[in-house]
């Protein structure tokens, strides 16, 4: 028979690679602070408890949790008390894979240093604040006592970081959204380019489209749009065309700033992909002859891809070529061309990303797929270090803005070939 310890004393450094189970104890007492030094890593099973009694718990090597199950880790089986200890810490370069695991009574529940990682699907109690987050850290579908999400989101235990993944969390209920911000009209072209600027661009608040240095196209859809149409007219010369701004609020994501909530950018990125489906469904009615382009840059690409897949195939017969850049909603796996930089296609790891979002936290039933009618003359630009388009391990906020006007010339020169061939 195997004894199982009910309570057992540990701390200090663990020198080699570890389990605790519930088959060898239920609950753990530190007697010290426990770190798992690099090159070590430290499992603990489910319906194991860790009473930190007042100590550290420092990652700089692996600690595997919550598997299967809760893990605790916690101050002490009495009172719940915020802030009793420090919390996790991952530190050097150290990763944590905390699965469920009910963390309570910290100060900061899990905090991850810039070169570390962390994965974290549980519950957050009583503890001052639940994440800082300057490495990357999935942390979907986490419990932060409020089903309105975590602050700054909601009202539930803080989080911090741009590095933080956190929606959906537990509870998450779609945001309702106002209608379509009015899209203007226009005489007729041959060829109408829509693009959809990126979060904050202008204009701002009271701004207005035509006093914006890119008539609210934002850079990319500006430069890209304009060297796309250049391409086409130096074959045609004789067609006509007009560039058009998707007309929405392009609010800022709420991980990234303070006073913007989480319904407010939900209702842009929503608006916006109305005022795409809007724009086209105008032109067919208006315009049946018109051909399109669309261009999205960052929450621009998002509300390009949502607005997209909510059109029907007949709708979208007229649509030449679709770029997207830095694509919140981009799908692991999908079947659009996927660059790294100007024609250089995205390495594997790229693709296996998904984007930060998924779309049915935008809109009830909603897929991230771009429809297979369109997906072939659609190409989406991702740095394998971009945020936004592949969250993960290495990538940054910085590698979000890093797009260099060699990537928007290429970018140009494959939707203009494009529409050189839809045009036949």
């Amino acid at each position: 028979d195997v004894t199982v310890l009910q309570v057992r004393n540990a701390g200090g450094t663990v020198t080699s690679s570890t389990s605790w189970t519930t088959t060898s104890v239920k609950e753990v007492d530190l007697t010290d602070d426990l770190v798992v030094p690099a090159g070590v890593t430290l499992r603990i099973g489910p319906d194991v408890t860790v009473n930190t009694q007042g100590h550290d718990v420092v990652v700089r090597g692996r600690l595997v949790a919550g598997q299967g199950g809760s893990t605790v880790f916690q101050s002490t089986s009495g009172a719940r008390e915020k802030g009793q200890w420090q919390g996790i810490q991952v530190l050097s370069g150290g990763t944590a894979d905390l699965g469920s695991s009910l963390l309570q009574d910290a100060v900061v529940a899990l905090d991850v240093d810039a070169s570390s990682s962390a994965v974290w699907h549980g519950t957050v109690r009583s503890s001052a604040a639940g994440l800082n987050a300057d490495g990357f850290t999935d942390a979907r579908d986490v419990d932060w006592g409020s089903s309105s999400g975590p602050s700054p989101y909601g009202t539930g235990a803080s989080t911090q970081g741009a590095e933080a993944q956190v929606v959906p969390w537990a509870g998450y209920a779609v945001p309702p959204t106002r209608t379509a911000v009015s899209q203007p009209t226009a005489p007729c072209r041959d060829i109408v380019l829509l693009a959809a600027r990126g979060s904050r661009e202008g204009p701002q608040g009271d701004g207005t489209y035509e006093s914006d240095p890119y008539s609210g196209m934002g850079a990319i859809g500006y430069y890209a749009g304009a060297g796309a149409l250049q391409t086409v007219l130096l074959q045609h010369p004789s067609t006509t065309w007009d560039m058009r701004a998707i007309r929405y609020p392009a609010s800022l994501y709420p991980g990234f700033t303070s006073g913007v909530t989480w319904p407010e950018y939900v209702n842009s990125l929503v608006q916006g992909a109305l005022g795409v489906r809007t724009a086209i469904r105008a032109l067919e009615a208006d315009c049946p002859s018109s051909k399109v382009l669309l261009i999205g840059a960052s929450q621009g690409a998002g509300v390009v891809r949502l607005g997209i897949a909510g059109l029907t195939s007949a709708e979208r017969e007229s649509i030449l070529a679709v770029g997207l850049v830095g694509d919140p909603l981009r799908t692991a796996g999908g079947a659009e061309l996927l660059w790294q930089s100007a024609d250089t296609p995205a390495p594997a790891t790229t693709l296996q990303r998904s984007g930060l979002l998924s779309a049915d936290v935008l809109e009830e039933g909603a897929s991230n797929e771009i429809p297979a009618d369109v997906v072939s003359r659609t190409v989406s630009l991702c740095r394998s270090d971009d945020l936004v388009c592949a969250p993960g391990p290495g990538a940054t906020v910085e590698g979000h803005v890093a797009y260099s006007s060699d990537d928007i010339t290429g970018l140009a020169r494959w939707l203009g070939a494009e529409a050189l061939a839809g045009l036949g």
